[in-house]
């Protein structure tokens, strides 16, 4: 059930598509834009004012015998008070499932980065944002 009260502060919207990708076995791809506004974002180093965040994206991913991956590529921009916003985040994750033993473990390896305000005194908000 969805109880929680309406919040004019935030706005959220977005589109999403998934489709197959033939040139890498088992593979798939993912692309998609979300839009995010804030009336009353907070940065520790920037302070509270009106963000307006847009966010695209693709992932790749699949999955074949034994491995399976995803790989993954985001980007931001937009604006904060009177900043630019300039975000990204990477990660990608490989695993090896081992089905012939029992209870099939999976052994896996994950790497993901994102970027941050690496000089908040500056004209860009480079802080990614994950969600509200």
């Amino acid at each position: 059930m969805f109880d929680d009260t309406p919040n004019s502060n935030l706005g959220l919207w977005g589109v999403y598509a998934v489709g197959p990708l033939k040139m890498l076995p088992g593979g798939h791809i993912d692309v998609y834009y979300l839009g995010n506004e804030n009336k009353q974002a907070t940065y520790d180093a920037e302070g509270t004012g009106y963000e307006m965040r847009q966010t695209i994206g693709t992932r790749v991913w699949g999955t074949t015998e034994h491995w399976d991956y995803n790989e993954e590529a985001i980007f931001q921009f937009g604006h904060f008070r009177s900043k630019d916003i300039r975000a990204w985040a990477i990660s990608t994750e490989a695993g090896y499932r081992l089905d012939s033993i029992p209870l099939g473990p999976r052994f896996g390896l994950r790497a993901v980065a994102f970027s941050g305000n690496q000089n908040p005194g500056d004209d860009t908000l480079g802080t990614f944002q994950f969600s509200e």
